[in-house]
């Protein structure tokens, strides 16, 4: 369970999920929250840079993908894609925003493999 805001943090996983769950079952507040699917995605053996250190660490890496659409109407005036953003940071990380320090931006790189 997500707040609808940038930055991360907040977020909710297992037991504390169904609570808020329960807390928020009769609120308006719920409409503040999206309920999400965990993405099991892969890990790979990273090295994380941070403050002048370096550690090795398993990361998990997400791919956004924006666009843009405009309509008036029915009349579709702009679907198109806008770009893109990694974010990486460690397995053992629950939340996932950059500003809260718990991520960082990273870059793609695209191989034959």
């Amino acid at each position: 369970l997500k707040p609808q805001r940038e930055g991360g943090g907040n977020n909710y996983f297992g037991n504390a999920l169904k609570n808020k769950l329960l807390q928020l079952k009769e609120s308006e507040e719920r409409a503040a929250y999206i309920l999400m699917d965990y993405i099991n995605s892969p890990k790979q053996q990273s090295v994380i840079i941070s403050s002048g250190h370096h550690y090795p660490a398993q990361i998990n890496h997400e791919l956004g993908i924006y666009g843009i659409f405009i309509r008036v109407g029915d009349k579709v005036l702009l679907n198109t894609s806008a770009g893109h953003l990694v974010r990486s940071k460690p397995v053992t990380c629950g939340e996932g925003g950059n500003l809260s320090g718990a991520g960082a931006l990273n870059s793609v790189i695209l191989t034959d493999d």
